[in-house]
């Protein structure tokens, strides 16, 4: 690195934010979308028993398509739990990220970072996945994209949040000798 360029330590990534009050926010951020998201998760997985028992009593020409229906049912009914899984998942991160902030530690925010990570490469995995199988579509790819972003901003400015608090920490903590 040459003299004069700015480290992931100087820069400050939250445009008109310290970085502490960025962390909070991508906190509150992470609490208020991932909630609405559980919410309206279970109430859908509310309507799909109703809709699998409806589907069975309807009279149904072609069993070949009875059963592609009732796999495609079973397969939302899947999704949903696994989206209701991840959601209460992300919501436990952002608390540990609030906590990790309001208490300098960096095991908290180290904590919060390597679940983001974790979340962020499942997300790419489900990702290809629905590229694989062909259930892609634009709002998927938006959906996605703008995940990834979102989630890629967050990982710098937790990190730069994470070289800052370790400094501090250091600065408490430095042993006088006598």
């Amino acid at each position: 690195m040459t003299p004069g360029t700015p480290s992931i330590s100087t820069v400050n990534p939250c445009c008109c934010f310290n970085l502490k009050s960025g962390a909070v926010l991508i906190g509150i951020l992470e609490l208020v979308v991932w909630s609405v998201a559980l919410t309206l998760s279970t109430l859908y997985l509310q309507t799909v028993p109703g809709l699998i028992t409806e589907y069975k009593n309807a009279e149904i020409s072609n069993e070949l398509e009875s059963k592609e229906a009732m796999n495609a049912l079973y397969s939302v009914y899947v999704v949903l739990i696994l989206c209701i899984t991840l959601s209460f998942v992300r919501l436990i991160n952002g608390t540990i990220l609030l906590f990790g902030v309001q208490r300098n530690s960096v095991r908290l925010v180290k904590t919060w970072l390597c679940l983001k990570v974790s979340i962020l490469v499942l997300t790419i995995g489900s990702f290809v996945v629905a590229l694989a199988h062909g259930t892609a579509n634009l709002a998927t790819d938006i959906f996605y994209g703008i995940n990834f972003l979102a989630s890629l901003y967050f990982i710098f400015v937790i990190l730069a949040l994470l070289k800052k608090l370790k400094v501090e920490n250091q600065k408490r903590f430095i042993r006088y000798k006598f």
